[in-house]
């Protein structure tokens, strides 16, 4: 991947723009090396970052139930420009082994050894390519909570005892309003500590939640307390925000506002957006109320959930636990931004007080350990930078592909083997023709333009920027435009700025996507920013036309 001289230097461009941007304004947040764990890295250096996760190949319903359970680690460099990021290409394989060979401490051990080893050597040494000497530095693993325990030598169990890897608190304290300041939180000597007395003890004791040393101890920069951030997409988005969409539900059809079958009629009905079309989730049944469960992906989880007060736009008025959504959105939407801003914490902190406070008035039986994981992710940012960049959202949506092999080869023989053999082939061909970098640009659609496709205003527009053109001949439409792995469409309405005076949005409507001597040009509307619905969470705006 790295012998790409062009990818090189757009990752280098991208570090250095990063770095410019923070000395110009230093309350910003790119990526971990402007975090509180950021000083331990070389600025020169690319972070390395792994991924740890179980995954059913042949059962539809999930790892737990599946025969061939399968444990993938990946790995990607943080420093990828963001164009790339969504791009499942830059997710690479380090091993895979059967999920069941790990229960055993020495299996487990032989499994992460060769992985250790060839990561230590990279940050030792590095690796020189084209002649120039790049090095490398470990930054964190993603994974979810089950996983990131077990990377951390910490107990599985979540529904008793310390169940929090950052800091002491119990499972009895939950629910009880203390500020997170006062509880003690886990450090590296007070870890090191508890896993000697494990160690030192014939019968290894768990100590608060520490069950021994974790399978990655060898690794330079690694440790359990200061390398496993949160992950929002297990924790907020098919966690707390699934649950709360629910409750609010459930208690809708109580208060006999709305009853389950016409819930189900508004998911079904809703005309959803053309970007939000992909993404559009299945319908709610009687039966996910009742077992308190949203079958969807991630991504149809997230979609709903920010849909929700448009669906049911008359029922959300009549609840009086709407305010516990309103809060979660809040948060939802300051941790999704990227990048972050260090004057946000205290916002965020205070919101997550108050999503507590309000879940302990309309939800205390709802309080789940990760409603707790919640209210952390103040200090999860300050120590690891923007949480979308360190979350399992694209990690996942690699699994799909060794899913597909499983299906199509049907071998069961020797899996681990078939699924990398097939994998290092198909990386070959991806990074002999580094067909993800040939082109960044391509459309939807394109067709030659009539003259009577635009309007008076429209021409002297194009006269005007173009000085002469021939409509006939000179220009070409497309439907949708890709360009840097970002998807304009006809019709589609985008932020292009925002206001210096309050950061109020600024929105364009793209009326037509042109080309015109090998180049694109948007023809957009610039759309009056009205106001903004605080009940809907969305803005209020109308055509100048």
């Amino acid at each position: 991947m790295l012998k790409s001289q062009r990818l090189l230097l757009e990752i280098s461009e991208n570090i250095q723009q990063q770095r410019i941007s923070v000395e110009n304004d230093s309350y910003l947040m790119f990526s971990i090396r402007d975090g509180h764990y950021g000083n331990r890295f070389d600025e020169d250096s690319l972070l390395i970052q792994l991924y740890l996760d179980d995954i059913g190949l042949t059962n539809p319903l999930g790892a737990k139930r599946d025969k061939h359970k399968m444990t993938m680690v990946y790995f990607s460099l943080e420093d990828v420009p963001d164009k790339y990021r969504s791009k499942l290409d830059f997710i690479q394989l380090v091993a895979v082994c059967e999920s069941k060979h790990l229960k055993n401490d020495v299996k487990a051990q032989r499994f992460f050894a060769p992985i250790i080893e060839n990561l230590n050597k990279l940050q030792l040494h590095g690796i020189s390519i084209h002649g120039v000497h790049l090095t490398f530095s470990f930054s964190t693993v993603v994974a979810d909570n089950l996983a990131s325990h077990f990377v951390g030598g910490f107990q599985s169990c979540f529904n008793g005892g310390h169940f929090c890897r950052r800091c002491y608190i119990t499972y009895s304290e939950k629910n009880l309003m203390i500020s997170l300041s006062k509880i003690q939180t886990r450090l590296i000597i007070d870890h090191d500590d508890l896993v000697d007395k494990i160690i030192n003890d014939p019968n290894r004791v768990p100590l608060k939640a520490v069950i021994g040393p974790s399978p990655l101890r060898e690794l330079i920069g690694f440790h359990p307390t200061t390398s496993l951030p949160r992950d929002l997409m297990h924790d907020l988005i098919e966690g707390i925000c699934s649950m709360i969409i629910i409750s609010l539900l459930k208690q809708a059809s109580a208060l006999r506002i709305i009853t389950y079958i016409r819930m189900q009629e508004r998911m079904e009905q809703f005309q959803y957006g053309k970007f939000d079309s992909s993404n559009q989730p299945p319908p709610l049944l009687v039966k996910h109320l009742q077992n308190n469960h949203m079958v969807a992906t991630a991504a149809q989880k997230l979609c709903f959930f920010k849909r929700f007060p448009i669906i049911f736009n008359d029922v959300v008025d009549l609840l009086p636990s709407f305010i516990v959504y309103k809060v979660l959105r809040e948060i939802l939407d300051l941790i999704l931004s990227y990048p972050f801003r260090k004057k946000w914490l205290h916002v965020l902190g205070e919101l997550c007080d108050t999503f507590h406070e309000t879940m302990l008035s309309h939800f205390p039986d709802k309080i789940t350990p990760k409603a707790h994981f919640i209210r952390e992710y103040k200090y999860m940012i300050n120590d690891f930078g923007p949480a979308v960049k360190q979350w399992c959202f694209r990690y996942e949506a690699n699994h799909s592909y060794f899913k597909k092999i499983t299906a199509r080869t049907n071998n069961f023989k020797n899996i681990p083997k078939m699924l990398v053999t097939r994998y290092h082939l198909k990386q070959c061909l991806t990074f002999g023709h580094l067909s993800q970098l040939q082109s960044s640009q391509y459309s939807v659609g394109m067709k030659k333009v009539q003259s009577t496709c635009f309007n008076l205003p429209m021409k002297d527009i194009l006269l005007k920027h173009f000085d002469h053109i021939d409509f006939d001949k000179d220009l070409y439409q497309s439907n949708t435009l890709i360009y840097d792995n970002v998807e304009y469409r006809r019709c589609g309405v985008n932020i292009i700025d925002l206001k210096p005076s309050h950061a109020q949005p600024i929105f364009a409507q793209i009326i037509m996507i042109l080309k015109k001597n090998e180049k694109w040009w948007l023809l957009v509307d610039i759309l009056d920013t009205i106001c903004y619905d605080e009940k809907l969470f969305a803005w209020q705006i109308q055509s100048t036309a």
